[in-house]
């Protein structure tokens, strides 16, 4: 692959990413598309999801975003959560959950806000919290 169209790649993936609603000046991590990781993740910063992961994601004050390629299995905490991709497990968030058009969800969901479009595949419970 030339530069041009690893730039490119680059570019489109940016564009297709979600507005965050992360704290200023937070780092994000990214799992690539093609990358896959089995096992617990947590720290402080941001995490968006290209690729497979499965295990546990507690990053209770950031924000985990799964791309419409990603594909997670796993417990999620968080403090915001977009799922565009695959997600099969349990996910509590202690603000709010987007569940995009091209989100297929199995599982649990806790939030104090929920956001779903309209063509989101979710089967399994939701519980909203104050």
């Amino acid at each position: 692959m030339s530069a041009g169209e690893a730039n490119r790649q680059d570019e489109a993936r940016s564009e297709s990413r979600t507005e965050t609603h992360s704290a200023p000046g937070s780092r994000s991590s990214f799992i690539a598309d093609g990358v896959t990781m089995d096992g617990k993740i947590s720290g402080q910063g941001d995490l968006v999801i290209g690729g497979t992961v499965t295990g546990e994601i507690h990053l209770a004050g950031n924000q985990v975003t799964i791309e419409k390629d990603g594909r997670v299995e796993a417990d999620i905490q968080g403090e915001s959560i977009i799922v565009e991709g695959s997600f099969k497990g349990k996910l509590t968030a202690k603000g709010l959950v987007i569940v995009k058009e091209t989100a297929r969800f199995e599982g649990e969901l806790k939030a104090a806000r929920l956001q779903m479009e309209d063509g989101a595949k979710l089967k399994g419970s939701v519980e909203l919290t104050q």
